[in-house]
């Protein structure tokens, strides 16, 4: 699994696509491969773990808290389900702390999951202004 992560709107998904093509270029697959891509803000699990690239992953976990109660238990099953995908994510702790304590409680459950991710992910990145450093590579 690979995580990708920055801020909204700093082009995650196009690097997404492209570090996908690229990967699967290196995996022998033959023209212009289109990756399979989720969004998390409207798809159901079952989609989103069928996708190549799951987008806005932050917005799976809203919509879902209770599948991401265990974080160490969700990598688990996921990456055993979809060792290749590419799961993209908001940064959302560098913002205003918001007054709602149900969005804290979710800010914080995405934290932790992504975390984890990261931990087992064999790449993660975080992207700015359209430019992902790896902050994690094999």
């Amino acid at each position: 699994m690979i995580l990708v992560a920055g801020g909204a709107f700093q082009g995650k998904l196009q690097f997404s696509r492209e570090l996908f093509r690229k990967i699967s270029a290196g995996n022998g697959q033959q023209g212009d491969f289109r990756p399979v891509i989720a969004d998390g803000a409207v798809c159901t699990p079952e989609e989103a773990q069928k996708a190549d690239i799951l987008n806005h992953f932050h917005e799976l976990i809203r919509r879902f808290p209770e599948l991401f109660t265990d974080p160490a238990a969700f990598v688990s099953e996921w990456e055993a389900n979809c060792p290749d995908q590419v799961l993209v994510t908001n940064e959302l702790g560098y913002g205003v702390v918001p007054v709602d304590p149900e969005d804290r409680r979710w800010r914080e459950q995405c934290g932790r999951v992504c975390t984890a991710l990261a931990a087992q992910c064999q790449q993660v990145y975080r992207v700015v202004c359209g430019i992902g450093v790896a902050l994690k590579a094999e």
